[in-house]
């Protein structure tokens, strides 16, 4: 259990987050059996009634944004950036999608999709291009990655690859499919040779989120935080499909021991002239 608990607090395993067999009355689901992604007065009573705690969390990524602007683009501008981002996610706070409040570890990727599409405005209005400013949230999200100790990490990707973890997965694939709980997902067994086993998402909640924000173009840099933590992991994940870039799915395939290669380096790139 204790192992299982680790995970859940793993910044880069969303799916893992929503597999735990949390009851589908805790979420609110559209017609089509999506998580929701209008407002409510429980969405907007969850949010708002821990804002003091959310927006406590959003001045630490304000504090390193702000050193990482000041470094590259002077006090000024980054002063002006880090203001406008605050009062942007204070507005946008009540708004985010409602899937389980803390009763769902998977809210903390809706947190950050807002924290993106809060920095995006300010940076985008400032001049700064998509690429530029989803380099800046990537890069912090690195940082923040660095103080977490590395055999933490690595004790993550071995569970990944346990029976009892795999048997989860291919449970709540099962149930995402019947029960339409916000990632709808489904698991594929491994090949034997190129991958262990993987999971298709044909659903996410956080790339629904930014097309609502008007912000679709930001989606395919939020999804590259996977690869940093999974280098680390070991995990030997590979994915060349994304909701975010147009296809079907996004489709993780893990291998363990294998060399995570795929980043920012080999991967932004490609997002040029999609948005």
């Amino acid at each position: 259990m204790k192992c299982c608990k680790e995970l859940l607090s793993s910044p880069a395993r969303r799916h893992f987050l929503i597999c735990t067999g949390i009851s589908t009355s805790m979420f609110l689901l559209d017609p089509l059996g999506r998580a929701g992604l209008l407002a409510s007065s429980e969405q907007e009573n969850y949010y708002l009634s821990n804002s003091e705690r959310f927006m406590a969390d959003f001045e630490k990524t304000k504090g390193r944004a702000n050193l990482y602007l000041k470094s590259r683009y002077g006090d000024q501008t980054a002063t002006k950036i880090c203001i406008e981002a605050r009062n942007e996610f204070n507005h946008l706070l009540a708004g985010l999608p409602y899937i389980g409040g803390d009763k769902h570890p998977g809210t903390r990727w809706i947190l950050l999709a807002g924290h993106w599409v809060a920095f995006m405005r300010p940076l985008k209005e400032s001049g700064y291009s998509t690429e530029e400013s989803a380099r800046m949230l990537y890069d912090l999200y690195v940082e923040s990655l660095s103080k977490t100790p590395k055999e933490k990490i690595e004790k993550r990707g071995k569970f990944m690859f346990t029976e009892k973890y795999i048997d989860i997965m291919k449970n709540w694939t099962r149930k995402s499919k019947t029960q339409r709980v916000d990632w709808v997902a489904d698991f594929i067994p491994g090949d034997g040779i190129s991958f262990d086993y993987g999971i298709d998402y044909q659903y996410c909640p956080c790339f629904e989120y930014f097309i609502s924000q008007d912000a679709k173009e930001i989606a395919p840099y939020f999804c590259l935080v996977d690869f940093p933590e999974h280098k680390i992991m070991g995990t030997g994940l590979v994915r060349t499909k994304t909701l975010a870039q147009g296809d079907d799915v996004c489709n993780f395939r893990y291998k363990k021991g294998r060399a995570v290669t795929q980043g920012w380096a080999t991967e932004a790139s490609k997002f040029k002239g999609k948005s």
